[in-house]
């Protein structure tokens, strides 16, 4: 349903204990397991755009359920494309998943949300960013979430194939940080009114005896502030908890809070980890409610 959050805790393509990694082919130093580490600043790169086309390629060792995907940080122009696909063989043709070519792009805007002269300015008549548009804004977080498609919802699979198009990409090279691919979770209620999101920044600020002033920006991350309420004692004792002790501080996820538009959407899905430890507050009889602070990865 629309406008509920959806997390993304558990990924089967970064355990490094299941099955085995590889690509079309890897620019030097740029090897495909680096879409299995945390640090955005480790990527995959693609050998080339062109024969052979590029993919990566994933054998989880044994069928696993697959809710969602998740491309982190991706270099795809404005036209360049994706395809998901998810086999019980390794030719990849006994298929039991197939996104189809999707724009690695989503529309920042949907019909009648942009502002005004936002399509003629940075964004087309689809509502997709222009190639200028783009260069003004962080890398994203492209989701891809199987139940919103009418004919699938969760799938059991072994291997994953993930192929590109975007022979245009002056990059030279496709290039992805990291790779979720595992279950989906959708939360019983979208998050309650009152939530917040704020944009943290760390810089270096000095001033010279003349009196010049230096700034050096060292990072930006998005924080998102929010509460789930009306949590059944269901979901309280099942999810949170596994979602609490399983992801805790210290590990990465990715989650979408609000896609009731196309702009909401793409600011709500995050790369991120807890900012902090979560309480879970009993308000009364089936219900429970639950403050959240996330805090994207940079």
């Amino acid at each position: 349903m629309a406008n509920r959050a959806k997390i993304f805790p558990f990924n089967r393509w970064s355990d490094t204990a299941l099955g085995s990694i590889s690509s079309s082919g890897d620019a030097a130093g740029y090897a495909a397991s680096k879409t299995q580490q945390r640090q955005r600043s480790r990527v995959w790169r693609s050998s080339s755009l062109s024969s052979p086309s590029p993919y990566l390629y994933r054998d989880l060792g044994a069928q696993y359920r697959i809710g969602g995907l998740a491309l982190v940080s991706h270099n795809l122009t404005a036209s360049g494309q994706f395809r998901v696909r998810i086999s019980n063989n390794a030719a990849v043709t006994d298929v039991v998943y197939d996104s189809g070519w999707l724009f690695g792009w989503e529309a920042i805007f949907g019909v009648d949300e942009e502002p005004d002269g936002a399509d003629s300015e940075f964004v087309g008549v689809d509502g997709a960013p222009f190639a200028a548009t783009i260069s003004l804004l962080p890398k994203p977080v492209r989701r891809l979430v199987f139940a919103e498609d009418p004919y699938f919802s969760e799938v059991s699979g072994r291997y994953i194939q993930i192929d590109f198009d975007d022979t245009d990409n002056g990059d030279g090279y496709i290039e992805i940080a990291y790779v979720y691919a595992g279950i989906v979770v959708e939360l019983e209620k979208s998050m309650a009114y009152g939530w917040q999101i704020w944009r943290e920044e760390q810089a270096r600020v000095k001033r010279a005896a003349s009196g010049q002033l230096w700034m050096d920006s060292l990072f930006k991350r998005f924080h998102v502030s929010c509460l789930f309420d009306f949590q059944s004692d269901a979901r309280a004792a099942g999810f949170w908890k596994f979602f609490f002790n399983h992801v805790g501080v210290t590990r990465e996820f990715v989650i979408s809070l609000k896609d009731d538009t196309a702009a909401s959407k793409v600011w709500s899905t995050l790369y991120c980890k807890l900012a902090q430890p979560v309480n879970l507050r009993h308000v009364e009889a089936d219900s429970h409610e639950i403050g959240v602070e996330f805090a994207e990865i940079v």
